[in-house]
Order: C-alpha cells, then sequence, then structure tokens
C-alpha cells in the first residue's frame, strides 16, 4: 500500500472518529448543594474553587472552557440590601429587577455587553428570568448565559459562560444546565 493511500486511510479514520465524538449525547450528573438544591451537569464537569468567593456552587471543564456557578441568597438578604440603598428608585422590586440588577451590577465591575432581551420562563415550578451577553475577561471575548430564580425563600443566579468562539458547542447545555435547577 502506497503512502498516498495510507494518509488517506488515516484521514478517514480520522474523520469517523471525530463525526463519531460530535454525534454522542452529553450526559448529565445531578449535584446536591447544601441540602438547598438540586443541579445538573455535564458528567465531565469537576467541581472547581476560584470562580467567586460567593458562589455555593463552582464546576468547569478547563480541556473545553466551559465554566458554571450559582450564587443564592436569601430573600430577606436581598430586600434588606434593597431597603438599605433605597433601590426601588432604579429597579422594581420583583424578579426582573433582581435579574437587571445582576446584569447592570456586572456592566459596572466588568467589560459586559450585548445583553440580550430579559426572558420570563419557569423551571420546575419556579418563577425564573433568563438572558445572555458577551464581556471582555484577561483579552478573550467571552459568551455569558445568566438564568435568576426566585423561590419563596431564596434568590438563585446559574452563570454559565465559555469562550465566544465556543458560544455553539455549549449553549444547548448552558439551557439544560439552567432547567435542571430543583429547590429541595
Amino acid at each position: 500500500m502506497g503512502v498516498k493511500k495510507i494518509k488517506i486511510l488515516i484521514a478517514v479514520f480520522i474523520a469517523i472518529f471525530f463525526l463519531q465524538s460530535c454525534n454522542q449525547e452529553t450526559k448529565y450528573v445531578e449535584k446536591t448543594v447544601k441540602e438547598s438544591y438540586k443541579i445538573s451537569v455535564p458528567e465531565n464537569m469537576t467541581e472547581l474553587e476560584g470562580l467567586s468567593s460567593e458562589a455555593s456552587f463552582q464546576y468547569g471543564n478547563d480541556s473545553v472552557s466551559f465554566y458554571v456557578l450559582v450564587i443564592d441568597e436569601t430573600s430577606d438578604e436581598f430586600y434588606a440590601v434593597f431597603d438599605e440603598y433605597e433601590l426601588d428608585e432604579f429597579y422594581p422590586r420583583n424578579l426582573m429587577g433582581y435579574s437587571k440588577m445582576v446584569v447592570e451590577t456586572m456592566q459596572e465591575n466588568a467589560d459586559i455587553f450585548n445583553v440580550g432581551a430579559f426572558e420570563n420562563l419557569t423551571i420546575n415550578g419556579i418563577e425564573a428570568v433568563q438572558t445572555h451577553f458577551y464581556g471582555i475577561y484577561n483579552g478573550l471575548d467571552i459568551y455569558y448565559h445568566l438564568t435568576t430564580i426566585e423561590s419563596d425563600s431564596h434568590f438563585y443566579q446559574i452563570m454559565s459562560w465559555t469562550p465566544k468562539g465556543n458560544m455553539k458547542l455549549h449553549k444547548e447545555s448552558m439551557i439544560k444546565i439552567a432547567q435542571s435547577f430543583k429547590e429541595i
């Protein structure tokens, strides 16, 4: 067999392997956090530290640059801050106001732009708001997906992100992660 035929065979095997790996469905594993909530993430993600000092949940996969965190706070904590700083002038006193405040706070502290529409939805019987936006972090273009949730006693932020070039690869997983949220 000639060198040219061997190179063609190798190329065909690589293409078949690549197509098979692309067609594999992502498997998710459910994680329980502080006996407070459950959330599912792709099984190739591992627990991380240092993404946010405020996060109760931090998972990611460095090899594919895909990360997710959850920040939770009691409604009482949030409304105490809301009242202390008289935020009624700027935001409605509800989940949409909370969502907009989260994004605007990020815009003040980071290079965030192209914020998408805020979409109302329900996740496992709980009111939620979802949006996405782009940002620059350490010189990299980043795509962010944010879901905020209000239960009877807590507010939750589910934030996932990946480099902008990987957005199409991870966007479906970002949505599935947020939709898997369940308060215990």
